[in-house]
């Protein structure tokens, strides 16, 4: 009798563990990008085996007669190494990614902080192409679907909100100033000397009134300060009233990309050697060392 109680209190908690697990894990699978949904669907399918099969497995020990420990030991042992590997899998690629990056004290040097306006087109993407190459991680706000901005600016940010009131799995009404926050503070805490790039101000006006907007973006500058990161804002000379757009110059610095680019190499952008070092880093992918690596070992295969 004791050991029957023994089992409906251990399965029952087992049960409550894996579904409560469960839940959790399957919101996070849905707001995640690769390759983070991959690993939360594999914490997801371990919680079933391990709270929810394993735990259904030892209250049917309690109420039928029988030998359930094979089943009690195939479901722990199934979930415990799926959990295993794939926090092993995933461990491995946060560090080629982004540890070297975030350890990396040199390359913080070269990251501002706190908050700014951009008023070059072809200067954010110069700009953006260098911090994505140095930063913890690239976040981008904006109006446009996400190929459309990748194709445009030859990067793939690490997290994106395409602005719009179509509901899609990345998109974000513009009216929704609180969730936009939410995610770029969560983001800037997760990966620190992070990046945050915000596009389309005006089509936030549209749907907010300039007062909450401005809070928004001086909170934002805020939280980029205390966490170590750089908002860049593009704002296109003219989208804004003139009153609205001084409002913000007095809170937020105007960046000349060039500028700031030559002065942290140390010499002039365009001499022979600084011309040089920027193409080199301009070019590289630095949140695709994935494909980097997959292209090159084909290239070497093709040539053997």
């Amino acid at each position: 009798m004791e050991s029957v109680t023994l089992s409906l209190i251990f399965g029952s908690v087992l049960l409550i563990i894996g579904i409560y697990g469960t839940v959790i894990a399957w919101r996070f699978y849905i707001l995640l990008d690769s390759p983070a949904d991959k690993f939360a669907l594999q914490v997801m399918v371990a919680f079933i085996l391990f709270g929810v099969l394993g735990g259904g497995a030892v209250v049917g020990s309690a109420f039928f007669e029988g030998t359930w420990w094979p089943f009690i030991a195939l479901f722990t042992m199934s979930g415990f190494l799926i959990l295993a590997f794939s926090s092993l899998h995933y461990l491995r690629l946060l560090y080629e990614e982004f540890g070297s990056k975030i350890n990396s004290r040199e390359e913080r040097k070269h990251i501002p902080v706190g908050g700014f306006i951009i008023e070059s087109l072809e200067g954010i993407k110069t700009l953006l192409k260098y911090l994505s190459s140095k930063s913890g991680g690239l976040f981008v706000i904006s109006r446009r679907p996400r190929d459309e901005w990748e194709e445009e600016f030859g990067i793939k940010p690490t997290k994106y909100l395409w602005l719009s009131r179509v509901e899609e799995k990345h998109s974000v009404s513009p009216s929704n100033l609180h969730v936009i926050l939410e995610e770029a503070v969560r983001f800037m805490r997760i990966r620190k000397n992070s990046v945050i790039y915000i596009e389309g101000i005006e089509y936030l006006v549209l749907y907010n009134d300039f007062k909450s907007v401005a809070k928004f973006l001086f909170t934002l500058k805020d939280y980029a300060t205390v966490e170590k990161s750089v908002l860049l804002i593009f704002i296109s000379p003219g989208v804004l009233e003139k009153s609205h757009y001084n409002i913000l110059r007095r809170e937020l610095e105007v960046l000349n990309p060039e500028k700031f680019l030559e002065e942290i190499m140390g010499t002039a952008l365009f001499g022979a050697v600084a011309k040089e070092e920027f193409e080199k880093i301009t070019t590289e992918k630095p949140l695709n060392e994935k494909e980097d690596r997959e292209e090159h070992a084909s290239s070497e295969s093709s040539k053997a």
